[in-house]
């Protein structure tokens, strides 16, 4: 549908062509003895010829200007609707892995750092030997979040960096599980006896330190890993 510009250069056109056409073809030309009589329309288009011409290839350059204009913006059109298209596959897997996946490990990040805390904490082996369910809960939940199958879907347009932090995330949880494991083990022969405190901060000081460490290594290389899945989603999925 034209615009109302368009509709009326063309109106100006069509007027103006009228008004060229036929005052040369229909009006009354002058005598050529003194210059004077004949229609003063015709004459001044004749007089005025060129001028009128040059006005003309403007208007019709600046058609012409215009129409390409005009197929410019479909081409374009026509290209971002393939290009739509084409990034479609590449959104569908890139939603997979973000989401929820990206909000899980946000959420679960506070909680690695609270327990970090904890365990760097003056008393840190005791407050362990407390809480040893607790811990063993939450470890699981932190290595089944690196783990999950879902962050894998779209893993072909992660970077290097994206890649190495979900690789370092999902060791540094295994390592935590083991050395959780190796905590209760220690941990059973020593419930009951006299002097428990001394003997469960003795027996579990180092073994909560190793976890400790790798627990700073899970929560570097997953902050890292979240913000990789953010800027996925700011890239693909937000212009979506």
């Amino acid at each position: 549908m034209k615009s109302n510009r368009e509709k009326v250069t063309w109106a100006f056109v069509l007027m103006a062509t009228a008004g060229i056409f036929f005052p040369v073809v229909l009006g009354e030309p002058r005598t050529i003895v003194d210059q004077r009589g004949g229609d003063a329309w015709r004459n001044a288009i004749y007089d005025f010829q060129t001028l009128i011409t040059g006005v003309s290839a403007v208007v019709a350059a600046y058609l012409a200007i215009k129409q390409s204009q005009v197929i410019e913006a479909n081409s374009e059109r026509r290209h971002q609707q393939l290009l739509e298209l084409n990034l479609r596959p590449a959104r569908l897997m890139i939603s997979r892995s973000v989401f929820p996946m990206v909000e899980y490990i946000e959420i679960a990040l506070p909680e690695m750092q609270s327990w970090h805390d904890a365990l760097t904490a003056e008393g840190g082996a005791w407050f362990v030997a407390q809480n040893m369910i607790d811990l063993r809960r939450a470890t699981t939940h932190w290595a089944n979040i690196v783990h999950d199958d879902q962050l894998d879907v779209a893993k072909k347009y992660f970077d290097g960096h994206m890649e190495h932090a979900l690789r370092r995330s999902r060791q540094a949880a295994q390592n935590i599980n083991l050395g959780v494991s190796n905590l209760e083990m220690r941990l059973a022969p020593l419930t009951g006896r006299d002097g428990e405190k001394e003997l469960v901060t003795g027996a579990m000081q180092e073994p909560v330190g190793l976890i400790a460490a790798q627990l700073q290594d899970l929560l570097e290389f997953l902050t890292e890993f979240a913000t990789g899945l953010r800027k996925l989603e700011k890239d693909y999925l937000k212009s979506a």
